[in-house]
């Protein structure tokens, strides 16, 4: 296992320790890959086991629970390849080593405020919450139970692999935006390719957006915090109006009707990044008696 990072070191140099060789990221990735994929054939056999079909909507719970998996998986992926490769796991969490709780829990906070307010705004561009669409306490209550589940790990999957996206393009090229750019791009192009311009245009923002509250404050707690709000909020909602029939952003329609409907999504990140990033001072690796400091949240 590797030593703890020098001081001044920041986030997206972190995987630049004694140890590394050009060639450790691509290995890296090798091993996070074929890890999450021995993860989703063990899931799949189970589904197969059982019968059901894991894209299905007509066993929602089943594909709730996939859906969750998906990203999910990757958390214990990147983990576990740290740990095969020599690497402190808590590397990726942050500068300190470690995830930042007191941090984390500011940051939730903050994104939950912003997440409530998007959730009403989408409700009253629906036309409010329609009590016809409410599923019944048993169907909603098992899906809100997934989601308090799955949410928190799906979150903590993808902005692991975010993270691990930043250091391994980092340790390549020493300019943080170049790293954020293709850590962006290889994001974007991961959920799937031809897709509608105004749906790329807004994980683009996002994904950006993200990457500078990361390099900014020095770890994944405020991409944990909003992503682990935001996907609860829709979870629980949107079950609660018997998901996914309700009326969701469409890849069918134009880029600019798309786009409409986006910008509350996108608007509710950059002001979360913008309250995010005058409530935290940049932060690098601390000295070894600093070890365990916290961004500060005043």
């Amino acid at each position: 296992m590797e030593a703890p990072a020098p001081e001044g070191t920041p986030y997206h140099r972190l995987g630049v320790d004694s140890r590394y060789h050009w060639w450790r990221p691509p290995v890296e990735l090798v091993v996070v890959l074929v890890a999450w994929a021995v993860l989703m054939s063990i899931v799949l056999s189970v589904y197969r086991a059982l019968g059901v079909d894991p894209l299905s909507w007509e066993t929602p719970i089943g594909r709730a629970i996939f859906d969750h998996w998906w990203y999910g998986a990757l958390f214990p992926a990147i983990l576990g390849t740290m740990l095969v490769v020599g690497r402190r796991p808590g590397s990726v969490s942050s500068v300190v080593g470690c995830i930042r709780w007191r941090w984390l829990g500011a940051c939730a906070a903050r994104a939950t405020l912003v997440v409530v307010l998007l959730v009403l705004a989408r409700l009253w561009d629906l036309g409010g919450w329609q009590p016809e669409r409410w599923p019944g306490m048993g169907t909603w209550a098992a899906a809100a139970g997934i989601a308090l589940v799955g949410a928190p790990l799906e979150a903590l999957g993808y902005q692991y692999f975010r993270g691990w996206l930043l250091q391994a393009f980092g340790a390549w090229i020493a300019r943080p935006w170049i790293a954020a750019a293709l850590a962006t791009a290889v994001l974007v192009l991961a959920h799937g390719w031809p897709r509608n311009l105004a749906l790329i245009a807004h994980d683009v923002i996002v994904g950006l957006a993200v990457c500078w509250l990361v390099l900014r404050t020095g770890g994944l707690e405020a991409a944990i915090g909003l992503s682990v709000v935001e996907k609860l909020a829709i979870d629980v909602v949107g079950h609660s109006q018997r998901f996914p029939d309700a009326p969701m952003p469409s890849m069918e329609m134009s880029p600019v009707a798309l786009l409409v409907q986006l910008l509350p999504f996108t608007l509710a990140t950059l002001v979360y990044t913008w309250w995010i990033s005058r409530a935290a001072r940049p932060l690098s690796a601390p000295a070894p008696s600093g070890f365990g400091s916290a961004t500060r949240t005043d």
